[in-house]
């Protein structure tokens, strides 16, 4: 069995999608902040921390799916890694090493900011 690159398979064929999926969940991220704010803006209310633990999140989003973005168009990320050929798989295993980096602040000031809507919903 031969391990490395493979001439016959397009690694690439499927590349438009995932970047369309990343440059889309970033359009919708970027709309959702951008109406929460003008929302609470024309009913008057302030701004509270649920509104303010967001903006983290969205930063992170960006720069994790900029990291995507890169890996997917530099490397080979979402490709078998046995079928690279070595400037791509060393280009993967960057964009694999970023990404949690950015995902885990994320997915945190995302859930801190549910948790302060909760409280400030809720409160008694």
């Amino acid at each position: 069995m031969e391990v490395g690159p493979r001439n016959d398979v397009d690694l690439w064929a499927n590349e438009s999608r995932g970047l369309a999926i990343s440059i889309s969940g970033l359009v919708i991220a970027t709309l959702s902040v951008i109406l929460r704010f003008v929302a609470r803006m024309k009913n008057g209310c302030n701004f509270g921390a649920d509104d303010w633990m967001i903006l983290p999140s969205l930063l992170c989003y960006y720069a994790f799916s900029i990291s995507a973005i890169w890996g997917a168009t530099k490397g080979g990320l979402g490709i078998d890694f046995v079928l690279l050929p070595p400037p791509q798989a060393i280009a993967t295993g960057k964009g694999s090493y970023i990404m949690p980096i950015f995902s885990v602040p994320t997915i945190s000031f995302a859930k801190l900011s549910i948790i302060c809507l909760y409280h400030r919903v809720f409160a008694t």
